[in-house]
């Protein structure tokens, strides 16, 4: 696949994502990512794992250090 593709394959879906009612997408968003990279050439195992691994460092893990900073403020009574 070439990166054209990719970022053809990217902003389509990240359209589909926005339209959607969910909260950042989800769902929707790695359902076209995934059926995009497969499209567009790429193996669906592959695809999958990638569109899984992309939605775990962009939605999942922020969510330790905004816990630790959770926790710190209401340690220090500022929330």
């Amino acid at each position: 696949m070439g990166l054209p593709a990719i970022i053809a394959v990217f902003l389509g879906a990240s359209a589909v994502g926005s339209v959607s009612v969910t909260p950042g997408g989800l769902g929707a968003l790695e359902g076209a990512l995934a059926a995009g990279l497969t499209a567009a050439g790429a193996a669906s195992g592959p695809a999958i794992a990638a569109v899984l691994t992309y939605r775990l460092i962009t939605y999942w893990l922020p969510v330790i250090p905004g816990f630790a900073a959770y926790r710190v403020l209401r340690r220090s009574g500022s929330i």
